[in-house]
């Protein structure tokens, strides 16, 4: 994971298309942006990514843990 859902991406690569039809015992869309797979369909790409997300552990983070990441950021890259 690079910490983004799919569809921060403008443009989803072949290979990736290929490598989830092969997980996923499917045949890959011939797409090549999420834009376009659920063009009109939000609320179904909103809920697909909630249930990825439940099924990952995943859940947003809170704003404790976003200061601790903003400060450690902050030191890490001070002086540079």
């Amino acid at each position: 994971m690079t910490g983004r859902t799919l569809d921060a991406c403008r443009y989803v690569s072949r290979n990736l298309w290929q490598h989830l039809g092969q997980q996923l015992g499917i045949e890959p869309p011939d797409l090549g942006t999420m834009t376009s797979l659920y063009d009109g369909h939000t609320d179904t790409l909103v809920e697909y990514q909630a249930c990825a997300y439940q099924a990952l552990g995943f859940g947003s983070v809170t704003e404790h843990q976003r200061r601790y990441v903003m400060r450690w950021l902050k030191a890490e890259l001070s002086g540079r």
